[in-house]
């Protein structure tokens, strides 16, 4: 079961998570939200959000650098 990790708001209406998917790796995802309540859209990202390179994913959360990238 994947489950989010780390998260940013890039925008007040775009948010960007970070997902451990399986034991040991992360991606990230990216999604255009109400931004009403970013705590609750949050799950939004993860299930439906595009996921994100690992280059621009590491530009954003630079502390996973070094943990495998789940494809």
């Amino acid at each position: 079961m994947s489950e989010i990790i780390n998260w940013k708001a890039l925008d007040t209406t775009v948010l960007v998570v970070a997902v451990k998917r399986i034991p040991g790796e992360w991606c990230a995802y990216i999604k255009g939200v109400p931004g009403e309540n970013h705590e609750k859209e949050l799950p939004i990202v993860k299930s439906y959000g595009a996921k994100l390179s690992e280059k621009v994913a590491l530009a954003i959360f630079p502390m996973y650098e070094g943990i495998p990238y789940a494809w």
